[in-house]
């Protein structure tokens, strides 16, 4: 079989590290973007900067996966931008293989160079005390926020090379991003908001901040009290952000199995702006 050419970095980059990938493109009409990729170790795609998918599917270095994906573009110009993540064998997320880290991606609407650049003061740290997660990232305020559209920093071009490993496509149901409306926020010292969620949900989370100063976000399993299935009574705010609009109040958040929970603290002199949720709920095809 006639190997791929995937794209790198034209400089050596020693993990633990993530670089993104760019190109852009002008529609004159209304097209069908259709895209293969793969990614070694992993991709998150945007489009113009927002969320467009993510991959590939999980194998092994004897079966690696391709992702396809395809939406309908309106007329205009686009950049098309890949996060490729390079942890290495120390920080890569359990079960997260890696052959030779790249990125391959082939539309007939992509015609235009690629470009790479590192993200630069991102600090990459063991995720004790999860589990099988991937590293924490340490941002500073020196990094380019503005990477993943495409815009800000230094690019250079990508370097081709050719890579033998057969392509697969995914045996399992793609996830699905529905925006999540079940969760409640819960005030935390220091300026901090938890956000509960009612049900046990795979879940992406976007916020927005402004001003200056520190954000810290973590996730916890479950909020039962050690040792015991039960949980504790929480003040609460009702939802908000793009996904639904705040409410005023106190209540205790509602009673679930195995309820998770997200946080976000920021200091003094930053304020978060927006959040909204997606999860991922199994495929029908899936349930007992």
């Amino acid at each position: 079989m006639k190997p791929l050419f995937w794209m790198k970095p034209s400089r050596e980059i020693t993990p633990p590290s993530a670089v993104v990938f760019r190109t852009c493109f002008h529609l004159a009409g209304k097209r069908r973007f259709r895209l293969r990729f793969s990614a070694d170790e992993h991709a998150d795609l945007f489009l113009n900067g927002e969320p467009l998918t993510e991959g590939p599917c999980r194998g092994t270095t004897a079966r690696w996966h391709e992702e396809e994906y395809a939406c309908d573009l309106a007329p205009g110009d686009y950049t098309l931008t890949a996060r490729l993540f390079l942890f290495g064998p120390k920080l890569a997320a359990h079960g997260q293989c890696s052959i030779s880290h790249g990125f391959y991606a082939y539309s007939e609407l992509l015609t235009g160079p690629w470009e790479w650049q590192e993200m630069e003061h991102v600090r990459w740290e063991a995720p004790f005390p999860d589990w099988g997660a991937s590293p924490h990232a340490r941002v500073s305020r020196e990094a380019n926020f503005h990477i993943l559209e495409g815009r800000g920093g230094s690019w250079k071009p990508v370097i081709f090379e050719p890579d033998a490993r057969q392509l697969f496509p995914r045996e399992i149901p793609p996830l699905r991003s529905v925006p999540e409306t079940g969760f409640h926020l819960v005030p935390r010292p220091g300026n901090g908001m938890m956000i509960v969620f009612d049900n046990y949900v795979f879940v992406r989370g976007e916020y927005r901040f402004r001003g200056n100063g520190r954000v810290t976000l973590r996730w916890t399993e479950s909020l039962y009290r050690p040792g015991t299935f039960q949980r504790p009574a929480l003040p609460v705010t009702r939802a908000t952000g793009r996904n639904s609009r705040a409410r005023s109040g106190s209540a205790t958040a509602p009673k679930s199995n195995f309820p998770g929970s997200r946080s976000a603290g920021s200091t003094a002199g930053r304020r978060q702006d927006d959040s909204c949720c997606w999860s991922s709920p199994v495929p029908q095809n899936w349930r007992r």
